[in-house]
């Protein structure tokens, strides 16, 4: 998983369920994807918005 999921898009519980599926042959539960990604640590990192008003020199102080 160190690359893309086919698709292009992110990996998320579906994709990595689909993923283990064809490696292992049998069917995997999208929850069990899910559970992968978060027992490694692999979110989605996003930056929280900043408001459009506040004033730039305030968000580094």
């Amino acid at each position: 998983m160190q690359e893309p999921p086919p698709d292009g898009g992110l990996w998320n519980g579906r994709k990595v369920a689909d993923w283990m599926s064809n490696h292992l042959e049998c069917y995997i539960h999208p929850q069990r994807g899910w559970e992968y990604l978060r027992t490694f640590e692999m979110c989605l990192k996003v930056p929280h918005p900043v408001h459009e008003l506040q004033d730039p020199v305030e968000l580094e102080t």
